[in-house]
């Protein structure tokens, strides 16, 4: 499974020209570029444009978890290229999307199998459900907007 959605991921993005700095607008499906900041433990700030992690609920504010993740994200991100698979959504921003770096990578995956995020069905499909740690299943709940 690992290898189809790299394989899939490496087909789309022939697609896009690494050499812009940010290779998509609103309405293109995928939005991608060098990350400029981490402004919360699930949303990455491209050149103009904000998006959110889809499929995963980060720890709230607050929690020591929170700084963790937001950390981590700001580590795995910084100077490198970030490309995002949109969602397509009524709001404008942020965008929400999955998030890949160096190879495949994916930011969601990362911050749930660290313990610093749970899988939110509603965008993900359950995608990272078997990635929860049971320390996040304790210490996490589940807001009604996840189902």
């Amino acid at each position: 499974m690992r290898i189809l959605r790299t394989f899939g991921l490496a087909c789309l993005l022939l697609l896009v020209d690494p050499g812009s700095p940010l290779s998509a607008e609103a309405y293109d499906p995928i939005l991608s570029g060098k990350v400029t900041g981490v402004v919360d433990a699930n949303t990455l700030q491209f050149a103009e444009r904000r998006v959110q992690l889809a499929g995963v609920l980060p720890p709230t504010r607050g929690r020591p978890e929170h700084g963790q993740a937001q950390d981590l994200l700001h580590s795995l991100t910084q100077g490198e290229y970030v490309w995002c698979l949109l969602i397509q959504e009524e709001r404008p921003e942020p965008l929400r999307g999955f998030c890949y770096v160096r190879g495949g990578l994916d930011l969601a995956d990362v911050l749930v199998r660290r313990g610093l995020g749970r899988d939110c069905p509603r965008f993900s499909g359950g995608r990272y459900y078997l990635m929860e740690t049971k320390s996040a299943r304790r210490s996490m709940n589940m807001p009604d907007g996840c189902f």
